[in-house]
């Protein structure tokens, strides 16, 4: 297959994806679109839809996967050309990437995140970067000896997707720069002491 046929098909294929988020956004409601729908704003054919996909569900499932791989892509951008460690204390900001992902993603991560439209996406971009964590990453130091790698992995996945929720949540209001300085002051910040501001009693009727 030449790069001209590859070009127009990824180019046909985004006209899909592009129309299916437009349409998404308008009407918030997944199960009322309809491929006819898709075609129609992508200006294509229903023929040429189904040369690429299924039906509307691997349409969807096609969005939520070029996300995922691209934030997982951005992920390891720090340790991806070749490095054979990575030292925690010596990342800077210019080497974390996710959060230029995914506010220069800004309008397709706000869709995937709501849950009553993409239901599954924060469970599998969860479980992508717990598999990171997990197969790709091998900690060193005695203090982590007693440390249970897999729960390590799941506990450091959802904080991040915990960020990513919040941050989206306000609208992206801080920048990519704040979120990434913010995950680097967690990162290094270990409490030996935590001081207990307010003992009052809670119940579940407060």
């Amino acid at each position: 297959m030449s790069n001209k046929t590859d070009r127009r098909i990824e180019r046909t294929k985004r006209d899909f994806k592009n129309a299916c988020l437009e349409l998404i956004k308008d009407k918030k409601n997944i199960k009322s679109i309809t491929v006819t729908d898709i075609v129609k704003l992508a200006n294509y054919n229903r023929t040429t839809f189904y040369v690429h996909y299924i039906d509307k569900e691997d349409l969807l499932n096609d969005i939520m996967d070029n996300a995922l791989n691209g934030f997982i892509s951005s992920f390891r951008d720090p340790y991806k050309k070749g490095k054979s460690t990575l030292n925690i204390q010596h990342l800077t900001s210019n080497m974390i990437k996710i959060f230029d992902y995914v506010e220069s993603n800004s309008s397709i991560f706000s869709l995937l995140f709501d849950s009553n439209l993409f239901p599954g996406f924060q469970q599998k971009l969860c479980y992508a970067i717990e598999n990171v964590f997990k197969d790709e990453f091998e900690y060193t130091g005695q203090s982590f000896e007693d440390i249970d790698k897999y729960l390590y992995s799941r506990i450091e996945a959802y904080s991040l997707i915990g960020m990513l929720d919040f941050w989206i949540e306000q609208n992206f209001k801080y920048s990519s720069k704040y979120m990434t300085e913010q995950l680097l002051l967690q990162i290094h910040y270990s409490p030996s002491i935590i001081k207990i501001k307010n003992t009052r009693s809670y119940s579940m009727d407060n």
